[in-house]
């Protein structure tokens, strides 16, 4: 049985995007985004709006990272730059 690895990330600029487009390919029992963190509320929707085109679970959605390293679903953070 493998353990999910479940990611968070903290800014959602262009980088990211192509970063989640990579994870997202990914099978879902190795890593799943369980949560996303922008100070920009649309680029947030935005992402999240790709989760939901794609079927996949909505991450949770936090404006402060404080918040989303304090998230006990999360285990990793990425910070695309």
């Amino acid at each position: 049985m493998k353990n999910i690895v479940k990611i968070g990330v903290i800014g959602l600029g262009p980088r990211a995007e192509t970063l989640l487009a990579t994870l997202r390919s990914l099978p879902q029992n190795e890593c799943q985004v369980t949560a996303v963190c922008d100070l920009n509320t649309e680029r947030i929707e935005k992402i999240c709006n790709i989760f939901k085109a794609n079927s996949l679970t909505v991450p949770a959605a936090y404006t402060d990272y404080k918040k989303l390293i304090a998230d006990p679903e999360v285990q990793a953070v990425l910070i695309p730059t």
